[in-house]
């Protein structure tokens, strides 16, 4: 009997329309896209009809799959796929979405003992009736047969509402929710050493999205996204790959703002949704997801968002430069639900008010008599988001080094710092600190509140050390809730959120008048000390190629004799879409594995203090060395003293 006739025959209604039956012997058709990276292809040719893409990642501790497909006989078709590549457990499933045809075989992968990975917000219109009315409504487009063994499993066992790491057997993969573009739960696998993306239903083969779930705008943001990261091969959630991503994204989008500017300007003619949408093909009722019931759908969808774009006054999208402009509107309060569950690749909580620095240890493992460093936290662009969404009262200070990158766009409520503002020549010495009358005033200037939390950003691709300086100088205050921004202004506007270009007005921040000023400081006499009391640690935070003498602006090139090479940026790891802090235990195994380890006191210099800051910063502040100073001038003065040594090559 061929498969599928068992049911037909017991009931006629329920016969599959959309997708071939499935034995218990078909296996899927693959396309190995990368190292370990992996195509299950769906149906091509049926724009979204046909049955979804799929597809997995192999790693050394285990198989990530993602797409959780239309029935359990279809998940379990999967399941024997990957069988033809590794016989590997499959440790995660990621559920692109929670439409029945992206999620309703995730039960068979929970049995082979996969945990899921999902947007937490499960409501999707095919629901709004209740889980079993859309398993009712779902039977007759798969057949009773394919749901045999059915129950739902898509609520995540790691909700991701932002952007995540998953770090497995050696390889990084990057969870990204992009914001409601097709619907309120869209997720997309980014594999970064491979350049692939699994883009989900936030793009289809015949760039029709459908966006009667989400947001227009949220899926040109979503493109604009895509666009920015390049991927070398993308796979769509239904149909053919592209051969060109960007094509495919460019007909999107075309179709997306097309659509937009028919809707706005029937609406500027004072013509009423139901007669403008009479020029529309008709939908098809027994193809709800053909191509003119997609237009019609996303027609009405749209049509109600512009139009209440339209009575708030907002603009809406406008692409300038491959982003979103600064006018567009931000993602909704529900972007940010469940943010504190945005875990890091080590598995510990990005959210700064969850840990705190180590208690400092003397020599002997004992409490140091020193007290601990001000505190100095990192804060994730989820976090922070959510503090703007809340509106959580905070200082924020942009020290991108180039005004006029502030001036075309920031952060919303960012006051700009310039860091060479905080420092000066004093005596002939470039990059002296200033006197701390003077910083006082900058502080209270830039309406910076000593009880309110202040969070600190470079650009962040390279520049964190404009940051840490900062954090630095108000470390020395004694400020109680000092954060760097983890990844910076370039993380931020790679994950398309707000940027504004309003300046913020505050008044200037009291309580500074008195403020006592004792940086962790050490000068040249602390330094001469050093290389003789056999004890105190010098570490040099500059390239190598500085430290071996072979380049670099002094007067004379090399480094402190004795001194150990630890290259500020070697503390960073790219993690998702920007330069972010290594997880702790990283941290502490890099510097312990050169011997720079908490019962030395350990005296830490670059160029001019900036560099060395971002090292006092980890050492200190995150893995709570209790003795640690930053050299200020650092190299800049050693260099230029004659009778000083220097030391080139690795030692």
């Amino acid at each position: 009997m061929a498969p599928g006739r068992a049911q037909d025959a017991v009931n006629p209604r329920f016969r599959a329309r959309a997708f071939s039956p499935t034995t218990e012997r078909t296996i899927y058709p693959l396309r190995q896209l990368g190292e370990g990276v992996f195509a299950v292809l769906g149906d091509s040719g049926q724009g979204v009809e046909g049955r979804p893409n799929a597809g997995f990642v192999v790693t050394k501790a285990g198989v990530v799959a993602v797409g959780g497909l239309a029935s359990p006989a279809q998940a379990r078709a999967v399941l024997r796929t990957i069988r033809t590549v590794t016989r590997a457990p499959v440790r995660w499933l990621v559920l692109y979405a929670h439409h029945p045809d992206m999620q309703f075989g995730a039960i068979e992968f929970r049995r082979a003992g996969a945990r899921v990975i999902a947007h937490p917000d499960t409501r999707v219109l095919a629901g709004e009736a209740g889980p079993e009315a859309m398993l009712a409504g779902w039977l007759p487009v798969v057949g009773v047969r394919e749901m045999l063994g059915f129950a739902y499993a898509n609520v995540p066992d790691r909700p991701v509402t932002g952007i995540d790491t998953l770090e497995l057997g050696g390889r990084r993969l990057v969870l990204w929710h992009p914001g409601p573009a097709h619907s309120a739960g869209d997720l997309m696998l980014w594999v970064p050493d491979a350049g692939v993306l699994f883009a989900g239903d936030v793009v289809v083969e015949d760039g029709l999205t459908m966006v009667v779930d989400g947001e227009s705008r949220a899926l040109l943001r979503a493109l604009d996204a895509i666009d920015s990261i390049a991927p070398r091969v993308l796979v769509p959630g239904h149909g053919r790959l592209p051969e060109a991503p960007s094509a495919l994204v460019a007909t999107t989008r075309a179709y997306v703002t097309g659509l937009r500017a028919e809707v706005r300007a029937a609406m500027e003619a004072g013509q009423p949704m139901h007669r403008w949408m009479r020029g529309l093909p008709p939908a098809d009722d027994d193809h709800p997801v053909s191509v003119n019931s997609r237009r019609r759908r996303n027609a009405a969808r749209v049509w109600v968002e512009v139009e209440k774009e339209m009575l708030l006054g907002r603009t809406g999208h406008r692409r300038t430069g491959g982003r979103a402009d600064g006018r567009t509107v931000a993602w909704e309060g529900r972007r940010w639900a469940g943010a504190a569950q945005i875990f890091s690749a080590a598995g510990r909580p990005r959210d700064p008010g969850a840990w705190r620095p180590r208690r400092s240890l003397g020599p002997l493992g004992r409490p140091s008599a020193r007290p601990p460093a001000p505190p100095v936290g990192l804060l994730s662009t989820d976090s922070l988001a959510a503090w703007i969404a809340r509106g959580r009262p905070h200082r924020l200070l942009d020290v991108r080094g180039d005004v006029f990158t502030y001036l075309e766009g920031h952060l919303p409520g960012a006051a700009y710092l310039n860091v060479e503002t905080a420092r000066m020549v004093d005596g002939g010495m470039p990059v002296e600190l200033l006197d701390a009358a003077t910083y006082r005033t900058l502080w209270a200037r830039l309406g910076v509140r000593l009880d309110q939390p202040v969070v600190i950003h470079g650009a962040g691709e390279t520049k964190n050390i404009d940051a840490t300086f900062i954090a630095w100088l108000l470390a020395g205050f004694g400020h109680p809730q000092v954060y760097l921004l983890d990844g910076g202004f370039s993380a931020w506007k790679l994950e398309q959120r707000e940027i504004a270009r309003a300046y913020p007005r505050f008044p200037r921040a009291p309580g500074w008048a008195a403020r006592p000023f004792a940086p962790r400081m050490a000068r040249l006499a602390d330094v001469r000390r050093a290389m003789q009391d056999g004890r105190t640690l010098l570490v040099d935070a500059r390239p190598p190629e500085q430290y071996r003498g072979e380049a670099g602006a002094q007067m004379r090139r090399g480094h402190i004799p004795g001194a150990i090479s630890h290259y500020w940026q070697d503390d960073l790891e790219t993690r998702g879409f920007g330069r972010v802090f290594k997880p702790l235990d990283a941290l502490r195994a890099s510097y312990e594995a050169q011997g720079i380890t908490p019962d030395r006191p350990i005296i830490v210099y670059c160029n001019s203090a900036t560099e060395a800051s971002h090292n006092w910063v980890v050492l200190a502040a995150l893995l709570g060395y209790p003795d640690v100073r930053v050299y200020v001038p650092s190299w800049t003065e050693w260099a230029s003293v004659a009778e000083l040594p220097v030391a080139t090559g690795e030692r």
